[in-house]
């Protein structure tokens, strides 16, 4: 996958007209797609985000008694 390429907003308009048109000629709804899509995008990431979650809770663990926020500069 590539960075964001900066795609105007025309062009993606009219990417997801054909993409919906060819979907509607095979029967698919683009909607139902583009959530199947997603559902994918999900479940590639899955062990990057429990990794991500591991992390946190470790370094929650080791910071339990450290504030998140500096709580003296919050003060008034």
């Amino acid at each position: 996958m590539t960075a964001s390429r900066n795609v105007s907003k025309q062009d993606l308009k009219k990417s997801k007209e054909v993409a919906s048109l060819i979907l509607e000629a095979k029967g698919i709804n683009y909607e139902d797609w583009l959530y199947e899509k997603h559902q994918e995008v999900e479940k590639e990431s899955q062990e990057v985000v429990e990794q991500a979650l591991t992390l946190l809770i470790s370094q929650n663990k080791e910071d339990a008694n450290k504030p998140y926020f500096n709580t003296e500069s919050n003060k008034n």
